[in-house]
């Protein structure tokens, strides 16, 4: 699935995690991650970009219609058909690690993406817990984006199946147009 195939992944707020956790960065044309601002002393204090419940929505449809202006909210409601969409939202995968992340991650998750809820503390858990329960997340995982931990593997699986739906769905394509006359 190179790098034609693999449009983008979606991911606010998180720059610095996706460049140091995905070593295939450079194989995906569109990623949509903003970085945070930093101090004197090249702290992370705060995202470089601020997004709410409705906002972080209407970036994922944007990202699924190819709209690559953050400003753009003309396109945003123009029809596109799902066979169109340059960023199906099956290929995405939303990590989210707060209350304003939870509509996000059950849209994502209820249109066929993968969305994982993080916790790095135990009343952050006990949230991630609620939401597994009540089918809001495909996932729950402690924040440590290090080889061989738990969201290593997560994602390396979703990343495989994202893969095999892609060339199941194209293999299938292929024996339905040799059975058109």
């Amino acid at each position: 699935m190179g790098r034609d195939n693999f449009q983008g992944l979606p991911a606010i707020g998180t720059k610095p995690i996706m460049n140091g956790f995905f070593r295939f960065m450079e194989a995906i044309q569109r990623k949509e991650a903003y970085p945070f601002l930093y101090d004197v002393n090249g702290v992370a204090y705060w995202p470089g970009v601020a997004i709410d419940y409705t906002g972080k929505t209407q970036f994922l449809f944007k990202i699924n219609k190819g709209i690559k202006e953050i400003s753009d909210n003309i396109k945003i409601n123009e029809y596109i058909p799902k066979e169109k969409r340059p960023v199906p939202f099956e290929h995405m995968i939303y990590f989210g690690d707060g209350e304003t992340d939870i509509p996000s991650m059950k849209m994502v998750k209820d249109y066929g993406g993968h969305s994982i809820a993080v916790y790095g503390t135990k009343e952050k858990q006990k949230t991630a817990k609620k939401l597994i329960k009540e089918d809001r997340v495909n996932f729950i995982c402690n924040a440590d984006y290090r080889q061989g931990k738990d969201m290593h593997k997560i994602v390396k699986r979703i990343l495989f199946k994202i893969r095999s739906d892609y060339d199941f769905n194209r293999l299938l394509k292929i024996h339905e147009e040799k059975g058109e006359i």
